[in-house]
C-alpha cells in the first residue's frame, strides 16, 4: 500500500466510511485483534473470582493477574461479594 492510497482510506474514514479490512495494512489490522492469551473476565462474573483465589492459594494480586483487573478492582469486588479471602489461604 502507498503512501496516496493510505492517505486516501484515512480521508474517507473520517468522511464516515469505514474502509473494508482488506484495504487497511496488515500492520494495522493487527493493532485492531486483541491480544493473544486469555480474554478479559466480564464485569460481573463472581463465581470465577473464588476461582481465581483457589488456584492463587489466596493471593489476591496472583488472582487479579488471572482474572486481568487492577488488585483494588479484585478487593472492591471481596469487598463488594463478602468473599472470605482467608478461606483460600494456604500455609506450606
Amino acid at each position: 500500500m502507498t503512501y496516496g492510497e493510505l492517505l486516501r482510506g484515512s480521508l474517507a474514514w473520517d468522511a464516515g466510511r469505514t474502509p473494508p479490512p482488506g484495504d487497511l495494512p496488515g500492520r494495522v489490522l493487527e493493532g485492531l485483534r486483541p491480544p493473544p492469551g486469555k480474554p478479559p473476565a466480564p464485569p460481573d462474573q463472581p463465581a470465577e473470582r473464588p476461582e481465581a483465589l483457589r488456584r492463587e492459594r489466596g493471593h489476591v494480586a496472583s488472582a487479579a493477574g488471572d482474572l486481568q483487573m487492577p488488585v483494588r478492582q479484585l478487593y472492591r469486588k471481596i469487598k463488594k461479594y463478602s468473599i472470605q479471602v482467608e478461606k483460600f489461604r494456604v500455609w506450606d
